[in-house]
């Protein structure tokens, strides 16, 4: 029943101004209901003094039966339509891969309660805040690994992240194979713009690719790539995003890292374009067919069993 009246709209409201009739309704039928009605003289009430027959009582409820027919038919001429709103994205967004570090130092609780929980929870801000880009996500330590590829439903990502501890892959650091992991998933995009957020605690000391090696694939793909170094400032993080045309970051608290993220969610921002489209499901039919039958109903009840004597 709640789902019924959601989203109602009214074609036509002022006809609700017609239900102001309904006090001057009640005010006549009880000033002349001692007038209506027939008469049968006599000579003395005390055999029937005290008796309502089940006729009488029920028709008192004829003028209730008119009332809500005559409320259900002003209800169907405003015509009730459930609006039903859609929304359809005409632009393409932005494409981004997070990758990030999932090595045994993330377990540090330098920051509370551990660098890998708190960059978990600034991803997760992150991608909630990214409604029509399409987000992947990939995983790297002494190697790299892609949890989940690009995808437009963020709850799988966010799953993922939300899962993820340290030490899930063995070995040390690789930011190379990590970034190339992420870049892989790119290499098919057809977004507006390619972006890959790297963060890592640690500094390149595993892995077969060579981090500025990937910075510059990263380029000739055309994507950028910004880099977040946790609790560690690097060199070779600055000169990835230098040649990607990113940019790099320190994040020495949560804080810090909360409002990097953001800022990297103001620097890649587009423009979507959204149609918005509403379709109507007419409601007034069954009002209509309620008003109808209770005027039906009344009728026949008056002119049936409760039919009262001529005048």
């Amino acid at each position: 029943m709640i789902e019924f009246f959601k989203n109602i709209e009214f074609v036509n409201p002022w006809v609700f101004s017609f239900l102001l009739l309904l006090p001057l309704f009640i005010f006549f039928h009880f000033r002349n209901y001692k007038n209506k009605g027939s008469y049968i003289r006599f000579s003395n009430l005390a055999g029937v003094e005290g008796i309502v027959s089940w006729r009488g009582r029920l028709r008192k409820i004829l003028p209730v039966i008119r009332a809500i027919a005559f409320c259900s038919l002003v209800v169907a001429i405003a015509r009730p339509q459930n609006a039903l709103q859609e929304e359809k994205v005409e632009a393409e967004g932005i494409d981004i891969m997070l990758v990030m570090d999932v090595s045994k130092s993330m377990a540090d609780p330098d920051l509370r309660p551990n660098r890998l929980e708190v960059a978990k929870e600034a991803a997760l801000q992150f991608i909630d805040g990214r409604e029509y880009d399409r987000i992947g996500l990939s995983i790297f330590a002494g190697e790299a690994l892609t949890l989940s590829p690009l995808t437009s439903d963020h709850s799988v990502v966010n799953h993922f992240v939300k899962n993820l501890q340290f030490g899930m892959l063995p070995g040390l650091t690789a930011v190379g194979d990590g970034l190339i992991s992420g870049l892989n998933r790119l290499e098919q995009s057809t977004g507006l713009s390619k972006v890959i957020i790297l963060l890592t605690d640690g500094e390149n000391n595993a892995g077969y690719v060579q981090p500025l090696t990937a910075g510059e694939a990263a380029a000739s793909l055309g994507a950028k790539v910004y880099t977040i170094g946790l609790k560690i400032r690097s060199p070779i993080l600055q000169k990835i995003s230098e040649v990607s045309g990113g940019k790099s970051y320190y994040a020495g608290s949560q804080n810090a890292l909360n409002k990097i993220y953001e800022e990297i969610d103001q620097l890649e921002k587009t423009k979507i374009e959204i149609a918005v489209v509403k379709r109507y499901i007419e409601r007034f039919h069954i009002f209509a067919f309620i008003g109808l039958f209770l005027i039906f109903l009344e009728i026949l009840l008056n002119q049936t069993i409760l039919r009262t004597l001529p005048a």
